[in-house]
Protein backbone atom coordinates (compact mmCIF):
# COMPACT_ATOMS: atom_id res chain seq x y z
CA UNK A 1 0.00 0.00 0.00
CA UNK A 2 2.48 2.03 0.78
CA UNK A 3 4.18 1.92 -2.64
CA UNK A 4 0.88 2.09 -4.24
CA UNK A 5 0.05 5.65 -2.19
CA UNK A 6 3.62 7.25 -3.45
CA UNK A 7 3.43 6.18 -6.97
CA UNK A 8 -0.23 8.01 -6.74
CA UNK A 9 1.05 11.02 -5.57
CA UNK A 10 3.95 10.97 -7.97
CA UNK A 11 1.56 10.65 -10.99
CA UNK A 12 2.16 14.33 -13.00
CA UNK A 13 -1.32 15.36 -12.16
CA UNK A 14 -0.59 15.20 -8.55
CA UNK A 15 2.84 16.89 -8.24
CA UNK A 16 1.46 20.08 -6.69
CA UNK A 17 -0.18 18.02 -3.88
CA UNK A 18 2.70 15.56 -3.41
CA UNK A 19 5.11 18.99 -3.10
CA UNK A 20 2.69 20.62 -0.16
CA UNK A 21 2.31 16.96 1.55
CA UNK A 22 5.98 16.81 1.85
CA UNK A 23 7.04 19.97 2.30
CA UNK A 24 9.63 19.15 -0.68
CA UNK A 25 10.08 19.94 -4.49
CA UNK A 26 11.46 16.89 -6.18
CA UNK A 27 10.42 17.67 -9.61
CA UNK A 28 13.57 17.64 -11.08
CA UNK A 29 14.79 14.14 -9.81
CA UNK A 30 10.78 12.49 -10.28
CA UNK A 31 12.10 10.82 -13.51
CA UNK A 32 14.56 8.53 -10.72
CA UNK A 33 12.44 8.04 -8.01
CA UNK A 34 9.74 6.87 -10.62
CA UNK A 35 11.99 4.65 -12.53
CA UNK A 36 13.04 3.32 -8.74
CA UNK A 37 9.58 2.56 -7.81
CA UNK A 38 9.09 0.70 -10.75
CA UNK A 39 11.72 -1.56 -9.84
CA UNK A 40 10.88 -1.33 -6.51
CA UNK A 41 7.18 -2.87 -7.69
CA UNK A 42 8.95 -5.36 -9.77
CA UNK A 43 10.93 -6.93 -6.97
CA UNK A 44 7.72 -6.72 -4.63
CA UNK A 45 5.52 -8.55 -7.12
CA UNK A 46 8.25 -11.22 -7.41
CA UNK A 47 8.09 -12.11 -4.01
CA UNK A 48 4.62 -11.55 -3.74
CA UNK A 49 4.37 -14.31 -6.82
CA UNK A 50 6.17 -16.88 -4.69
CA UNK A 51 5.21 -16.12 -1.29
CA UNK A 52 1.16 -15.88 -1.82
CA UNK A 53 0.66 -19.83 -2.86
CA UNK A 54 2.72 -20.65 0.53
CA UNK A 55 0.31 -18.39 2.66
CA UNK A 56 -2.96 -18.15 0.72
CA UNK A 57 -3.15 -21.68 -0.78
CA UNK A 58 -2.13 -24.66 1.41
CA UNK A 59 -0.57 -26.09 4.45
CA UNK A 60 0.23 -29.22 6.10
CA UNK A 61 -0.46 -29.59 9.81
CA UNK A 62 -0.33 -32.23 12.42
CA UNK A 63 -2.98 -33.16 15.52
CA UNK A 64 -2.19 -35.02 18.26
CA UNK A 65 -0.78 -34.81 22.14
CA UNK A 66 0.88 -36.38 24.32
CA UNK A 67 -1.48 -38.71 26.15
CA UNK A 68 -2.87 -40.66 22.87
CA UNK A 69 -1.88 -41.82 19.52
CA UNK A 70 -4.06 -41.00 17.04
CA UNK A 71 -4.14 -42.84 13.89
CA UNK A 72 -6.24 -43.95 10.06
CA UNK A 73 -8.12 -40.89 9.62
CA UNK A 74 -10.70 -40.67 7.40
CA UNK A 75 -12.35 -37.12 6.06
CA UNK A 76 -15.78 -36.24 4.27
CA UNK A 77 -16.68 -32.39 3.91
CA UNK A 78 -20.18 -31.26 5.01
CA UNK A 79 -22.27 -28.76 3.07
CA UNK A 80 -20.74 -25.69 5.27
CA UNK A 81 -17.49 -26.32 3.60
CA UNK A 82 -15.96 -27.81 6.91
CA UNK A 83 -14.41 -31.28 7.06
CA UNK A 84 -14.47 -34.01 9.72
CA UNK A 85 -11.91 -35.68 10.71
CA UNK A 86 -12.69 -39.50 11.84
CA UNK A 87 -9.22 -41.03 14.21
CA UNK A 88 -8.76 -44.35 15.94
CA UNK A 89 -7.70 -42.52 19.52
CA UNK A 90 -5.43 -45.15 21.70
CA UNK A 91 -4.28 -44.67 25.00
CA UNK A 92 -0.84 -45.23 25.50
CA UNK A 93 -0.52 -46.13 29.41
CA UNK A 94 -3.29 -49.09 28.12
CA UNK A 95 -2.58 -50.17 24.75
CA UNK A 96 -6.11 -52.16 24.16
CA UNK A 97 -8.18 -48.57 25.31
CA UNK A 98 -8.71 -48.11 21.45
CA UNK A 99 -11.45 -45.67 21.09
CA UNK A 100 -12.95 -43.32 18.36
CA UNK A 101 -12.66 -39.58 18.08
CA UNK A 102 -14.44 -37.23 15.62
CA UNK A 103 -13.21 -33.71 15.04
CA UNK A 104 -14.43 -30.44 12.39
CA UNK A 105 -11.94 -27.97 11.00
CA UNK A 106 -12.25 -25.29 8.75
CA UNK A 107 -10.65 -24.92 5.38
CA UNK A 108 -7.41 -23.44 7.11
CA UNK A 109 -7.14 -26.63 9.38
CA UNK A 110 -8.32 -24.99 12.98
CA UNK A 111 -10.26 -27.18 15.02
CA UNK A 112 -13.65 -26.04 15.82
CA UNK A 113 -14.95 -29.06 17.88
CA UNK A 114 -13.95 -32.22 19.27
CA UNK A 115 -15.71 -35.60 20.62
CA UNK A 116 -14.20 -38.38 22.07
CA UNK A 117 -16.00 -41.84 22.31
CA UNK A 118 -14.86 -44.07 25.14
CA UNK A 119 -16.06 -47.57 25.21
CA UNK A 120 -14.84 -50.42 27.02
CA UNK A 121 -13.78 -52.66 24.36
CA UNK A 122 -11.07 -52.00 21.76
CA UNK A 123 -12.92 -49.93 18.56
CA UNK A 124 -11.04 -49.39 15.32
CA UNK A 125 -12.40 -47.12 12.96
CA UNK A 126 -12.10 -47.38 9.40
CA UNK A 127 -14.51 -45.37 7.23
CA UNK A 128 -17.47 -42.56 7.63
CA UNK A 129 -19.79 -41.10 5.01
CA UNK A 130 -22.17 -38.08 5.39
CA UNK A 131 -26.19 -39.67 4.60
CA UNK A 132 -28.79 -37.46 3.46
CA UNK A 133 -30.69 -36.93 6.00
CA UNK A 134 -27.17 -34.69 7.92
CA UNK A 135 -25.78 -37.48 9.90
CA UNK A 136 -22.58 -39.00 10.22
CA UNK A 137 -22.03 -43.18 9.76
CA UNK A 138 -18.78 -44.62 10.62
CA UNK A 139 -17.83 -48.59 10.44
CA UNK A 140 -15.38 -50.33 11.79
CA UNK A 141 -14.16 -53.28 14.11
CA UNK A 142 -15.19 -53.68 17.92
CA UNK A 143 -12.89 -56.52 19.26
CA UNK A 144 -13.90 -57.91 22.66
CA UNK A 145 -11.80 -59.21 25.33
CA UNK A 146 -12.38 -62.68 24.75
CA UNK A 147 -10.87 -62.39 21.55
CA UNK A 148 -13.32 -62.09 18.68
CA UNK A 149 -14.62 -59.31 16.84
CA UNK A 150 -17.39 -58.11 15.32
CA UNK A 151 -18.40 -54.85 12.50
CA UNK A 152 -19.12 -51.87 14.47
CA UNK A 153 -21.44 -49.15 12.84
CA UNK A 154 -22.10 -46.14 14.42
CA UNK A 155 -24.45 -43.14 13.68
CA UNK A 156 -23.98 -39.51 14.83
CA UNK A 157 -25.97 -36.30 14.12
CA UNK A 158 -24.04 -32.95 12.99
CA UNK A 159 -22.73 -32.35 16.33
CA UNK A 160 -21.17 -35.63 16.70
CA UNK A 161 -23.97 -36.85 19.39
CA UNK A 162 -24.49 -40.70 19.19
CA UNK A 163 -27.53 -41.60 17.46
CA UNK A 164 -27.22 -45.34 17.52
CA UNK A 165 -24.75 -48.07 17.24
CA UNK A 166 -24.86 -51.52 16.27
CA UNK A 167 -22.63 -54.85 16.50
CA UNK A 168 -22.81 -57.50 13.65
CA UNK A 169 -21.35 -60.92 12.58
CA UNK A 170 -21.13 -64.21 13.87
CA UNK A 171 -18.62 -65.70 16.76
CA UNK A 172 -15.62 -65.16 14.47
CA UNK A 173 -13.46 -62.06 14.03
CA UNK A 174 -15.29 -59.77 11.43
CA UNK A 175 -14.00 -57.00 9.97
CA UNK A 176 -16.10 -53.30 8.79
CA UNK A 177 -14.01 -51.39 6.39
CA UNK A 178 -15.99 -49.31 3.76
CA UNK A 179 -19.11 -48.27 3.50
CA UNK A 180 -22.00 -46.53 1.07
CA UNK A 181 -25.46 -45.14 1.17
CA UNK A 182 -27.67 -46.26 -1.13
CA UNK A 183 -30.40 -44.42 -2.77
CA UNK A 184 -32.93 -45.14 -0.24
CA UNK A 185 -30.93 -44.27 2.45
CA UNK A 186 -29.88 -48.46 3.27
CA UNK A 187 -26.25 -48.99 4.05
CA UNK A 188 -23.77 -51.35 2.41
CA UNK A 189 -21.00 -52.29 4.60
CA UNK A 190 -18.21 -54.60 3.03
CA UNK A 191 -15.01 -56.25 4.99
CA UNK A 192 -14.27 -59.95 5.73
CA UNK A 193 -14.80 -62.48 8.45
CA UNK A 194 -11.66 -64.60 9.77
CA UNK A 195 -13.08 -67.91 10.66
CA UNK A 196 -11.75 -71.15 12.93
CA UNK A 197 -10.38 -72.60 10.04
CA UNK A 198 -8.10 -69.49 9.06
CA UNK A 199 -9.85 -68.44 6.26
CA UNK A 200 -10.30 -64.88 5.34
CA UNK A 201 -13.31 -64.67 3.39
CA UNK A 202 -15.40 -61.95 1.87
CA UNK A 203 -18.23 -60.25 4.05
CA UNK A 204 -21.17 -58.16 2.76
CA UNK A 205 -23.86 -56.55 4.92
CA UNK A 206 -27.45 -54.52 4.10
CA UNK A 207 -28.92 -52.36 6.53
CA UNK A 208 -31.68 -49.58 6.79
CA UNK A 209 -30.76 -46.48 8.26
CA UNK A 210 -30.82 -47.50 11.92
CA UNK A 211 -29.25 -50.34 11.71
CA UNK A 212 -31.25 -53.52 10.70
CA UNK A 213 -30.31 -56.32 9.03
CA UNK A 214 -31.42 -56.66 4.94
CA UNK A 215 -29.10 -59.03 4.47
CA UNK A 216 -25.85 -60.31 4.95
CA UNK A 217 -23.48 -62.77 3.01
CA UNK A 218 -20.26 -64.40 3.15
CA UNK A 219 -18.20 -65.01 -0.17
CA UNK A 220 -15.52 -67.65 -0.19
CA UNK A 221 -12.57 -68.02 -2.82
CA UNK A 222 -13.23 -71.24 -3.60
CA UNK A 223 -11.25 -72.50 -0.84
CA UNK A 224 -7.99 -71.28 -2.11
CA UNK A 225 -6.62 -69.08 0.10
CA UNK A 226 -7.68 -65.42 1.75
CA UNK A 227 -9.99 -62.23 -0.03
CA UNK A 228 -10.82 -59.43 1.61
CA UNK A 229 -12.48 -56.22 0.17
CA UNK A 230 -11.28 -52.41 1.31
CA UNK A 231 -13.23 -49.92 -1.08
CA UNK A 232 -17.18 -49.72 -2.15
CA UNK A 233 -18.40 -47.29 -4.67
CA UNK A 234 -22.37 -46.69 -5.86
CA UNK A 235 -23.47 -47.32 -9.26
CA UNK A 236 -26.47 -45.67 -11.14
CA UNK A 237 -27.72 -49.18 -12.21
CA UNK A 238 -28.55 -49.57 -8.51
CA UNK A 239 -25.47 -52.27 -7.85
CA UNK A 240 -21.99 -51.76 -6.17
CA UNK A 241 -18.46 -51.84 -7.36
CA UNK A 242 -16.58 -52.92 -4.85
CA UNK A 243 -11.64 -53.80 -4.67
CA UNK A 244 -10.11 -55.66 -2.72
CA UNK A 245 -7.53 -58.56 -2.75
CA UNK A 246 -7.65 -62.32 -3.47
CA UNK A 247 -5.27 -64.91 -2.42
CA UNK A 248 -4.32 -68.39 -4.04
CA UNK A 249 -2.45 -70.31 -1.50
CA UNK A 250 -1.75 -72.92 -3.92
CA UNK A 251 -0.08 -70.75 -6.44
CA UNK A 252 1.40 -68.25 -3.51
CA UNK A 253 -0.01 -65.17 -5.30
CA UNK A 254 -1.99 -62.42 -4.58
CA UNK A 255 -4.39 -60.23 -6.74
CA UNK A 256 -6.14 -56.98 -7.17
CA UNK A 257 -9.62 -58.30 -6.82
CA UNK A 258 -13.01 -56.64 -8.43
CA UNK A 259 -16.41 -56.93 -8.10
CA UNK A 260 -19.64 -55.91 -9.20
CA UNK A 261 -22.71 -56.78 -6.75
CA UNK A 262 -26.32 -56.02 -7.36
CA UNK A 263 -28.67 -54.24 -4.97
CA UNK A 264 -28.51 -57.68 -3.12
CA UNK A 265 -25.57 -58.38 -2.54
CA UNK A 266 -25.19 -61.43 -5.33
CA UNK A 267 -22.07 -61.50 -7.55
CA UNK A 268 -22.44 -59.88 -11.06
CA UNK A 269 -18.97 -60.61 -12.17
CA UNK A 270 -15.80 -61.13 -10.79
CA UNK A 271 -12.04 -59.52 -11.95
CA UNK A 272 -8.12 -60.61 -11.17
CA UNK A 273 -5.40 -58.32 -12.01
CA UNK A 274 -1.20 -57.76 -11.75
CA UNK A 275 1.66 -60.89 -12.18
CA UNK A 276 3.65 -59.85 -9.83
CA UNK A 277 2.77 -62.46 -7.57
CA UNK A 278 1.86 -59.75 -4.73
CA UNK A 279 -0.97 -57.30 -6.01
CA UNK A 280 -2.70 -55.53 -3.35
CA UNK A 281 -6.31 -53.26 -4.48
CA UNK A 282 -6.61 -50.44 -2.19
CA UNK A 283 -9.61 -48.33 -3.48
CA UNK A 284 -11.79 -48.17 -6.36
CA UNK A 285 -12.89 -45.24 -8.28
CA UNK A 286 -16.18 -44.51 -10.20
CA UNK A 287 -14.47 -42.46 -13.27
CA UNK A 288 -16.52 -39.52 -15.52
CA UNK A 289 -16.65 -42.16 -18.52
CA UNK A 290 -18.37 -44.97 -16.37
CA UNK A 291 -15.42 -47.07 -16.00
CA UNK A 292 -13.69 -47.64 -12.90
CA UNK A 293 -10.03 -46.66 -11.32
CA UNK A 294 -8.23 -49.05 -8.54
CA UNK A 295 -4.94 -47.91 -6.79
CA UNK A 296 -2.91 -50.10 -4.72
CA UNK A 297 0.34 -52.06 -4.79
CA UNK A 298 1.76 -54.20 -7.59
CA UNK A 299 5.16 -55.82 -5.46
CA UNK A 300 6.41 -52.56 -3.91
CA UNK A 301 5.23 -49.63 -6.41
CA UNK A 302 2.27 -48.15 -6.69
CA UNK A 303 -0.37 -49.38 -9.46
CA UNK A 304 -3.02 -47.07 -11.07
CA UNK A 305 -5.65 -49.44 -12.95
CA UNK A 306 -8.28 -48.21 -15.71
CA UNK A 307 -11.14 -50.40 -16.51
CA UNK A 308 -14.38 -49.97 -18.55
CA UNK A 309 -17.69 -50.57 -17.06
CA UNK A 310 -17.66 -54.63 -17.32
CA UNK A 311 -14.06 -54.70 -15.52
CA UNK A 312 -12.29 -54.92 -19.15
CA UNK A 313 -8.54 -53.81 -18.13
CA UNK A 314 -8.19 -50.68 -20.60
CA UNK A 315 -4.77 -49.63 -19.46
CA UNK A 316 -2.57 -50.52 -15.95
CA UNK A 317 0.70 -48.33 -14.53
CA UNK A 318 2.85 -48.26 -12.00
CA UNK A 319 5.41 -45.83 -10.01
CA UNK A 320 8.00 -46.24 -7.82
CA UNK A 321 10.21 -43.40 -6.17
CA UNK A 322 11.63 -45.24 -3.45
CA UNK A 323 12.07 -48.98 -2.14
CA UNK A 324 8.20 -49.08 -2.02
CA UNK A 325 5.33 -47.15 -3.24
CA UNK A 326 1.39 -47.42 -2.80
CA UNK A 327 -0.98 -46.13 -3.83
CA UNK A 328 -4.12 -46.18 -0.88
CA UNK A 329 -6.85 -43.89 -2.15
CA UNK A 330 -7.59 -42.36 -5.63
CA UNK A 331 -9.65 -39.26 -6.89
CA UNK A 332 -10.42 -37.83 -10.25
CA UNK A 333 -10.93 -34.52 -11.24
CA UNK A 334 -13.14 -32.04 -13.14
CA UNK A 335 -10.64 -32.16 -15.63
CA UNK A 336 -10.07 -35.91 -15.78
CA UNK A 337 -6.99 -35.90 -14.19
CA UNK A 338 -6.39 -39.17 -11.76
CA UNK A 339 -5.29 -37.82 -7.79
CA UNK A 340 -3.23 -40.31 -6.27
CA UNK A 341 -2.39 -40.69 -2.14
CA UNK A 342 -0.76 -43.36 -0.40
CA UNK A 343 3.16 -43.33 1.19
CA UNK A 344 6.40 -43.64 -0.08
CA UNK A 345 9.58 -45.53 2.05
CA UNK A 346 12.80 -45.90 1.72
CA UNK A 347 14.77 -48.33 3.62
CA UNK A 348 17.76 -46.68 3.90
CA UNK A 349 17.35 -43.60 5.86
CA UNK A 350 14.10 -45.93 7.21
CA UNK A 351 11.77 -42.42 6.29
CA UNK A 352 8.50 -42.55 4.82
CA UNK A 353 6.77 -39.35 3.16
CA UNK A 354 2.97 -39.09 2.45
CA UNK A 355 3.25 -39.47 -1.57
CA UNK A 356 0.62 -37.40 -3.71
CA UNK A 357 0.07 -38.45 -7.41
CA UNK A 358 -0.94 -36.78 -10.79
CA UNK A 359 -1.94 -38.23 -13.94
CA UNK A 360 -3.63 -37.41 -16.67
CA UNK A 361 -6.91 -39.16 -17.71
CA UNK A 362 -4.59 -41.91 -19.48
CA UNK A 363 -2.34 -42.85 -16.56
CA UNK A 364 0.34 -40.74 -18.03
CA UNK A 365 2.67 -38.92 -14.55
CA UNK A 366 2.30 -34.78 -14.42
CA UNK A 367 3.91 -34.47 -11.24
CA UNK A 368 4.41 -36.52 -7.75
CA UNK A 369 4.88 -35.09 -4.31
CA UNK A 370 6.34 -36.07 -1.06
CA UNK A 371 5.04 -34.16 2.35
CA UNK A 372 6.39 -34.87 5.90
CA UNK A 373 9.21 -34.46 8.09
CA UNK A 374 12.80 -36.21 8.66
CA UNK A 375 13.09 -38.64 11.18
CA UNK A 376 9.43 -39.43 10.44
CA UNK A 377 7.15 -41.70 8.13
CA UNK A 378 3.99 -40.35 6.95
CA UNK A 379 1.03 -41.76 4.63
CA UNK A 380 -1.75 -40.72 2.88
CA UNK A 381 -5.17 -41.91 3.72
CA UNK A 382 -7.98 -39.89 1.86
CA UNK A 383 -8.43 -37.77 -0.46
CA UNK A 384 -11.37 -34.77 -1.25
CA UNK A 385 -10.87 -32.87 -4.41
CA UNK A 386 -12.09 -29.26 -4.30
CA UNK A 387 -12.13 -25.88 -6.59
CA UNK A 388 -9.18 -24.90 -4.89
CA UNK A 389 -7.14 -27.76 -4.40
CA UNK A 390 -6.57 -31.08 -2.77
CA UNK A 391 -7.13 -32.35 1.12
CA UNK A 392 -5.67 -35.07 2.07
CA UNK A 393 -6.20 -36.84 5.48
CA UNK A 394 -2.88 -39.23 6.55
CA UNK A 395 -0.90 -39.88 9.73
CA UNK A 396 2.34 -39.82 10.93
CA UNK A 397 4.99 -42.26 13.19
CA UNK A 398 7.78 -40.16 15.20
CA UNK A 399 9.66 -40.16 18.27
CA UNK A 400 10.43 -36.55 18.13
CA UNK A 401 8.83 -34.81 20.99
CA UNK A 402 7.84 -37.69 23.06
CA UNK A 403 5.13 -38.10 20.14
CA UNK A 404 4.65 -41.08 18.45
CA UNK A 405 1.59 -41.62 15.91
CA UNK A 406 -0.50 -38.43 15.21
CA UNK A 407 -3.53 -37.36 12.79
CA UNK A 408 -1.18 -35.48 9.35
CA UNK A 409 -3.49 -33.64 7.21
CA UNK A 410 -2.09 -31.52 3.90
CA UNK A 411 -4.29 -28.99 2.00
CA UNK A 412 -2.91 -28.10 -1.31
CA UNK A 413 -3.47 -26.24 -4.13
CA UNK A 414 -4.28 -27.79 -7.91
CA UNK A 415 -0.22 -28.36 -8.60
CA UNK A 416 0.37 -29.93 -5.16
CA UNK A 417 2.22 -26.91 -3.42
CA UNK A 418 1.02 -26.46 0.39
CA UNK A 419 2.64 -23.57 2.62
CA UNK A 420 3.09 -23.55 5.95
CA UNK A 421 3.64 -26.51 8.69
CA UNK A 422 2.49 -26.58 12.07
CA UNK A 423 1.98 -28.72 15.00
CA UNK A 424 -2.06 -28.32 16.53
CA UNK A 425 -2.41 -30.15 20.14
CA UNK A 426 -5.95 -32.14 20.02
CA UNK A 427 -5.15 -32.57 24.61
CA UNK A 428 -8.84 -32.50 25.79
CA UNK A 429 -7.55 -34.02 29.12
CA UNK A 430 -5.05 -32.99 31.73
CA UNK A 431 -2.84 -35.74 32.94
CA UNK A 432 -4.86 -39.07 33.82
CA UNK A 433 -5.58 -38.40 37.47
CA UNK A 434 -7.79 -41.62 38.07
CA UNK A 435 -5.61 -43.18 41.07
CA UNK A 436 -6.34 -47.15 41.82
CA UNK A 437 -3.88 -49.39 44.48
CA UNK A 438 -2.81 -51.62 44.78
CA UNK A 439 -3.25 -53.27 41.77
CA UNK A 440 -3.41 -56.75 42.06
CA UNK A 441 -5.45 -56.21 45.23
CA UNK A 442 -6.78 -58.65 47.34
CA UNK A 443 -9.57 -57.90 50.02
CA UNK A 444 -9.37 -53.99 49.63
CA UNK A 445 -8.73 -51.95 47.20
CA UNK A 446 -8.29 -47.63 47.46
CA UNK A 447 -9.66 -45.75 44.15
CA UNK A 448 -9.45 -42.11 43.40
CA UNK A 449 -11.33 -40.57 40.64
CA UNK A 450 -11.87 -37.49 38.91
CA UNK A 451 -15.18 -37.63 38.44
CA UNK A 452 -17.75 -39.97 38.71
CA UNK A 453 -17.37 -43.40 37.13
CA UNK A 454 -18.73 -47.65 37.63
CA UNK A 455 -16.54 -50.66 37.65
CA UNK A 456 -17.33 -53.10 35.61
CA UNK A 457 -16.31 -56.85 34.92
CA UNK A 458 -14.00 -58.30 31.78
CA UNK A 459 -17.12 -58.96 29.76
CA UNK A 460 -18.51 -55.82 30.27
CA UNK A 461 -21.24 -56.77 33.31
CA UNK A 462 -22.00 -53.75 35.56
CA UNK A 463 -20.43 -54.14 39.33
CA UNK A 464 -21.11 -50.64 41.03
CA UNK A 465 -21.41 -47.33 40.91
CA UNK A 466 -18.37 -45.08 41.53
CA UNK A 467 -18.70 -40.93 43.05
CA UNK A 468 -16.11 -38.60 41.99
CA UNK A 469 -13.49 -38.55 44.99
CA UNK A 470 -11.65 -40.98 47.45
CA UNK A 471 -13.17 -44.60 47.86
CA UNK A 472 -11.91 -47.71 50.04
CA UNK A 473 -13.90 -50.17 48.86
CA UNK A 474 -14.05 -53.90 50.65
CA UNK A 475 -13.32 -56.14 47.84
CA UNK A 476 -13.36 -59.46 50.14
CA UNK A 477 -16.52 -61.06 48.49
CA UNK A 478 -15.26 -60.07 44.66
CA UNK A 479 -14.53 -63.02 42.34
CA UNK A 480 -10.60 -63.64 41.09
CA UNK A 481 -10.51 -62.03 37.77
CA UNK A 482 -10.17 -58.73 35.60
CA UNK A 483 -12.39 -55.48 36.23
CA UNK A 484 -12.75 -52.17 34.68
CA UNK A 485 -13.03 -48.95 36.46
CA UNK A 486 -14.09 -46.07 34.54
CA UNK A 487 -14.08 -42.65 35.12
CA UNK A 488 -15.15 -40.20 33.00
CA UNK A 489 -12.45 -40.69 29.50
CA UNK A 490 -10.54 -42.84 31.59
CA UNK A 491 -10.27 -46.39 31.77
CA UNK A 492 -8.12 -48.56 33.91
CA UNK A 493 -7.45 -52.52 34.47
CA UNK A 494 -7.27 -53.92 37.58
CA UNK A 495 -6.83 -57.40 38.51
CA UNK A 496 -8.45 -59.30 41.53
CA UNK A 497 -6.58 -62.35 43.38
CA UNK A 498 -6.85 -64.52 46.13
Amino acid sequence: FFFLTIWRFTKKDNIKSTRMLLGIDFIKVLPKIRNKFKEVNMKVLLLLSFLLPSLLLGWEKYYGDTIYNEENPGIIKDKDGNFTICEIMQERSEIDNIDISLFRIDKSGSILFKKDFNKLDTIRSFNMINTTDGSLIIVGTIKYRNAFGQVYLMKVDKEYNELWSKVYGSNDYNYGISLVEADNGDIIIIGSTFNKSESHDIYLLRTDSTGNIIWEKQYANSGLGHSSLSSISKLNDGGFITAGSTRNNQEDTTKVFLMKIDSEGNIVWEKMFGDTGNDIGECVEITNDGGFIITGDYENELCLLKTNADGIKEWEKTFKENDTTVGICVKQDENNDYIVTGWDWSKSSREGFLYLLKTDNAGNKIWSRTYGEDNSAERGVHIIVTSDGYYIAGDRYTETHGLDFDIYLVKTDKDGETGFSSYVSTKSLPTPSLSISPNPFSTHLSVSLPSSGAVYSLTGQFIMNLSKGKHSLDTSKWREGVYIVKSGKECKRIIKIN
